[in-house]
């Protein structure tokens, strides 16, 4: 008797498992799918990993006009926080989960003196 009524316990047991399983298997899902989403398929994944592999083409040296025509318009464009110095910086959207912005720092000659990949 008591066998069966140890198999009647686990049997309940499984019973209400089931259910709570399948939720926690859904809710794993749907996340999994927002993070793709999120990290691949939103039209800001998709700009910023394109803007990511265009900043590897441009140079430090490069006229502003080629650099500029490698990655497409700007998101926006400011100038250096140091009045005399000239430099015009040209922001792009980074890749989600980028650790710092896309940018291009163009001196007063018209060439990119620096760039950041957004690592």
């Amino acid at each position: 008797m008591k066998r069966h009524a140890a198999q009647g316990y686990i049997t309940s047991f499984f019973t209400v498992l089931r259910p709570v399983a399948s939720v926690l298997l859904g809710f794993l899902v749907l996340v999994l799918l927002a993070y793709g989403y999120i990290a691949w398929w939103s039209p800001e994944a998709i700009s910023g990993g394109r803007n990511e592999r265009n900043a590897h083409r441009v140079r430090p040296g490069m006229r502003s006009s080629q650099a500029r025509a490698i990655m497409g318009p700007a998101e926006r464009t400011t100038s250096s926080s140091n009045p005399g110095d000239g430099r015009t910086i040209y922001v792009y959207t980074p890749p989600p989960f980028a650790s710092d912005a896309i940018y291009l720092a163009v001196g007063p000659d018209s060439t990119v003196i620096g760039i950041s990949h957004g690592d």
